[in-house]
Formats: C-alpha cells, sequence, structure tokens
C-alpha cells in the first residue's frame, strides 16, 4: 500500500505502526518515513521501530546471522504485538 494513497482516508489514524528500516544509509529515509506516518496520524510504537545500518552484513539467504539484530527484531515484534491488545 502507498502511503500516499491512506493520507485523505484515514487508514493509519491512531493504527500502532513499527517502523523497521534496513539500509545501509537507511537514517535518511528512517527519518523521512517517520514524519509521514505523524502526518498520517500513524501511532509509532517507538519501542518496535528499529534502524538497521549495513543490513548486508547481518542477514542472507539463511535468515538473521547477526545476534543483536535478532535480538532488536525481536523485541521490536513483542513491543508491536504488546500495544495493540
Amino acid at each position: 500500500m502507498r502511503l500516499t494513497w491512506t493520507v485523505g482516508s484515514g487508514e493509519f489514524i491512531d493504527k500502532p505502526v513499527a517502523l523497521i528500516t534496513a539500509s545501509s544509509q537507511g537514517q535518511h529515509g528512517h527519518a523521512a518515513l517517520l514524519l509521514i506516518l505523524g502526518a498520517i496520524s500513524a501511532r509509532v510504537i517507538d519501542e518496535a521501530s528499529v534502524l538497521i545500518s549495513f543490513i548486508r552484513a547481518k542477514i542472507d539467504d539463511s535468515g538473521i546471522k547477526d545476534p543483536e539484530t535478532a535480538t532488536r527484531l525481536r523485541e521490536a515484534i513483542h513491543f508491536l504485538i504488546n500495544k495493540t491488545l
């Protein structure tokens, strides 16, 4: 779904959202998406939002090979689920 399609619809108003950005230079995109999600009144769960730098060194075809990244993602999912119950 394109976020621009939801601006006038109100689909994201007060919906819990986890923002997970995985990119070598993802901090700029992550910050921009936080602004956009705020503009469409999404409820970004800070504890469920993760910025993963240098993602290519942390995952491969077999999965997540960096223990810290795996832990951060598990925690993010846990927080998102608990904030939505």
